[in-house]
């Protein structure tokens, strides 16, 4: 999909990947019977739900000037069509959750690398990679807590 689309628009749209992220794994958590899944659901719900919050600040931190600048974007997904297509039942156990998690943190990340990789300025490229660092160190800490889940075991 090609569109144009403001910084701004950019990060909205991100918070509400997040929202959105956060939303499913609480349905997926309302919905799982095991007591370890439900622990990491409701880590990586919190997990999306500070990523909102973290971003929320970013953008105050960014100039006008900046938010208002507009940039190509082009995503062979929207984050509905990534959603739709994430493979998901209600009994996944804790290792398939941090699969699944991966995936979406994964997604966020090569926005931004895309993001940054085609960004017109040096301001802007400094904003995707550390928008994209975020989401990385968002992805490790994931796969922090699966990996401690699996030596509790």
């Amino acid at each position: 999909m090609k569109t144009f689309e403001t910084i701004k628009d950019i990060f909205d749209n991100t918070e509400k990947f997040h929202s959105y992220a956060a939303d499913f794994y609480d349905k997926l958590d309302e919905e799982s019977s095991n007591p370890r899944t439900k622990m990491l659901l409701s880590y990586v719900k919190k997990h999306h739900k500070a990523a909102v919050k973290e971003l929320k600040k970013f953008t105050e931190h960014t100039s006008d000037a900046v938010l208002k600048t507009w940039v190509q974007v082009t995503l062979e997904k929207s984050p509905e069509d990534f959603f739709s297509h994430l493979s998901f039942h209600k009994d996944m156990n804790h290792e398939e959750v941090g699969a699944l998690g991966q995936q979406v943190d994964g997604y966020l990340v090569d926005v931004y690398d895309e993001m940054k990789d085609v960004a017109s300025t040096d301001e802007l490229r400094g904003i995707f990679q550390n928008l994209m660092e975020m989401e990385v160190t968002r992805k490790r800490r994931l796969s922090q807590a699966v990996n401690s889940l699996l030596r509790e075991m």
